[in-house]
């Protein structure tokens, strides 16, 4: 149903950048974001991502995210 919404409200070649941050936290929601991120990007979009590593109570499992989206995009990985 999420996907349906973005569907009818985008179309692929609308987005030449996507800029998320502090997106991935909960890895039952990766899917769908990774779903939104596929519709929305076509192979010339730049998707830059940004995430604080860690919380006083949470750490977002990074690596692993970073594994699933690896197989769809060129990913580089910038620390601070």
């Amino acid at each position: 149903a999420d996907l349906d919404f973005t569907m009818s409200c985008f179309r692929p070649d609308e987005a030449d950048l996507i800029l998320m941050t502090d997106v991935v936290y909960y890895d039952m929601l990766w899917r769908p974001l990774l779903h939104t991120l596929l519709l929305l990007s076509t192979a010339s979009t730049v998707v830059l991502w940004a995430n604080c590593d860690g919380y006083p109570h949470f750490t977002p499992d990074v690596p692993a995210f970073l594994r699933l989206v690896e197989e769809f995009f060129d990913v580089a990985v910038e620390e601070d």
